[in-house]
Parts: structure tokens; C-alpha cells; sequence
């Protein structure tokens, strides 16, 4: 599991993506969560882009059990390997991709 995470980390970070504004996106809308649900997603978000590595051209939101993937990455491989990565971790049911290839 480390050699897997290490290599993501280093197929974004040898990406070289600047990282890039998102305003708001498709996800649902903060005001229609509990504060116990937001907490609970924050918890999530914080689990997993520390497991990645904080690569600073990706942003990551995880809203229930679904994550929401935003950014830049170098490749189609790097791309494929961050949601197949994401989508093998415990509680995430969905990956919501709007990864942008550059």
C-alpha cells in the first residue's frame, strides 16, 4: 500500500501542474449539511489527501460517501491511477472525476 500511495505521489508531483482556481463546482451545497455531516466530511477529506500526499494541483472533497476530484494532472495514466486509488478506499462508493488533463 505505501509503494502504491508513494507512486501516485510521485506521478503528481513530476507532473509539474501549476495548481489552478475551481470556484464552485457540481457538488451539493454546503448549506445542505449538518453540522455533523461536514464535520464528517472534512474528517474524510483531511484522511485522504494526507494519504496522497497533498499534491497541490489536485483538490479533493469527499461529501458523504462520494469524493469529488478537481485539477490538474500531467496525464491520462496519472489520472487513472488517482481515481482508481480513490475509489479502493474504505467508505468511498463513488469517485466524482473532473480532473483536467494537461
Amino acid at each position: 500500500m505505501l509503494c502504491r500511495n508513494l507512486l501516485i505521489l510521485t506521478l503528481l508531483v513530476l507532473a509539474g501542474c501549476a495548481s489552478v482556481y475551481l470556484g464552485q463546482g457540481a457538488s451539493p451545497a454546503a448549506a445542505d449539511r449538518s453540522p455533523a455531516t461536514a464535520d464528517a466530511d472534512a474528517a474524510c477529506s483531511e484522511r485522504l489527501w494526507r494519504r496522497l500526499g497533498s499534491p497541490p494541483s489536485v483538490r479533493l472533497e469527499c461529501r458523504g460517501t462520494a469524493v469529488w476530484l478537481r485539477g490538474v494532472v500531467s496525464s491520462e495514466e496519472s489520472r487513472r491511477a488517482l481515481v482508481d486509488y480513490l475509489r479502493r478506499q474504505p467508505g468511498v462508493e463513488a469517485v466524482r472525476d473532473r480532473l483536467v488533463v494537461r
